[in-house]
């Protein structure tokens, strides 16, 4: 099962993110992902743009698509995201949610979430961000209960706009259906990010799997670009 773009299964990728809590006002950007799973040859692409409402809400629309190397593109799901930044501001400890509404292909049910971050910024050019993402399908076949997934991420700062990190994304099963440790999926890995100019940025990362039904090693790449 996938929310917002990690996987539990072991022959799936995921291009997910440890999100923020907000984005500022006058904030527009497009991004593109793409996650690769060298033991199944499983290709996933992502593309996004996001634009903020004002100084503590955004918006963004994406689009998702999976194969297999050698065959062709099926598109994933679309979805709809809504970011609320609960902050003070100038705040070191900053809180927000995000609300989710995920149309899947293929007739799988729909899945809407409330989600949670959390970010400390209290360090000079380090950031400690965590995420709880919580979502409920709906359509035929859905699975019952909340699916529950965890994120956290450590950043430092380098020079030049330049930076790196370790990154863990967990996903538990549901509350109906809460499962054992070996049976969960864990990831954990590092990233690096690097300016190219003309507004774009690269994010690089590879993660590895923690327990059996996670896979075994998940790449990464992200080209962003600002406006």
């Amino acid at each position: 099962m996938w929310l917002g773009g990690i996987a539990t299964s072991a022959n799936a990728q995921n291009v997910a993110g440890v999100y923020p809590p907000g984005f500022g006002p006058d904030h527009s950007s497009f991004q593109y992902r793409i996650g690769f799973d060298p033991d199944n040859d499983g290709v996933v692409q992502r593309a996004h743009y996001q634009e903020s409402i004002d100084a503590r809400r955004m918006w963004r629309i994406a689009a998702q698509t999976n194969k297999a190397l050698g065959n062709t593109f099926d598109v994933d799901r679309v979805f709809a995201e809504l970011f609320w930044n609960l902050s003070k501001d100038d705040s070191v400890w900053q809180q927000g949610v995000r609300f989710d509404a995920i149309l899947r292909t293929e007739g799988r049910p729909g899945i809407l979430a409330v989600n949670w971050s959390g970010q400390y910024v209290g360090i000079d050019n380090w950031r400690f961000r965590f995420n709880v993402l919580n979502g409920i399908q709906i359509g035929d076949d859905r699975q019952s209960g909340v699916i529950m997934q965890t994120r956290a991420q450590v950043h430092r700062t380098l020079s030049q706009g330049r930076a790196v990190g370790i990154e863990h994304f967990g996903t538990y099963g549901s509350t109906d259906n809460f499962r054992d440790f070996d049976e969960q999926g864990h990831q954990l890995g590092p990233y690096a990010i690097l300016p190219i100019g003309g507004g774009w940025r690269l994010h690089g990362s590879v993660l590895f799997g923690l327990t059996d039904s996670t896979a075994d090693t998940n790449l990464k790449l992200w080209g962003n670009r600002r406006f």
